[in-house]
């Protein structure tokens, strides 16, 4: 248990990391009082959209962006983050202050229904969707004309080709209460498939 600890304290670090670097945000103090480890990982602070009030998003324009569906800068017929980039200067003219991106991690989720919510490796970006410096260039971007982004984590959603899964799956004692394994079909409110 202590693994999983670890592993989830690393993944929300690092999810809390870029979300304050993204927004400029943290409610109250220096968020490296929080996360003494964080300078490690941490961006640049620089470059993110500062602000003192920890009440921030109260008064923005969110624009939710369905990743998948959005703007496809490669004709591969689904949507990517240089897509979202090339649209940063229309989303502005519409009045949008603040982009709230769906789940861009690589995940399993198949060619016909690409959700993103089933999170094979939360530290990478599906490469459907761009890469790691894809985002980068994004973000940079979105500050350079003051939004702010906002990405939508899930840790409690995993693919069942994560490793954590297969791992509780294969009996790993470290990982095996990880998820909960059940012989039986629940004989209330379920069908069965």
């Amino acid at each position: 248990m202590n693994n999983y600890r670890a592993t989830l304290r690393k993944t929300l670090l690092l999810f809390l990391v870029l979300f304050a670097t993204v927004s400029g945000v943290w409610a109250g103090g220096a968020p490296e009082a929080y996360f003494p480890d964080m300078a490690a990982i941490a961006p640049d602070p620089a470059g993110s959209l500062q602000t003192s009030s920890g009440d921030w998003y109260k008064d923005q324009n969110f624009y939710h962006v369905w990743v998948p569906a959005f703007a496809d800068s490669d004709g591969d017929g689904m949507g990517d983050i240089k897509g979202i980039t090339s649209k940063l200067d229309y989303l502005k003219s519409l009045g949008v202050t603040a982009l709230w991106l769906s789940p861009f991690c690589t995940s399993s989720s198949t060619p016909d229904n690409v959700h993103n919510y089933d999170v094979v490796d939360l530290y990478s970006v599906d490469p459907r969707h761009g890469t790691v410096e894809d985002v980068k260039a994004l973000l940079v971007s979105a500050h350079e004309k003051g939004l702010r982004v906002i990405m939508d984590f899930v840790p409690n959603h995993v693919s069942w080709k994560h490793p954590w899964f297969l791992a509780s799956q294969a009996g790993d004692p470290e990982k095996r209460d990880w998820f909960l394994w059940k012989n039986e079909i629940p004989t209330k409110g379920w069908k069965d498939f």
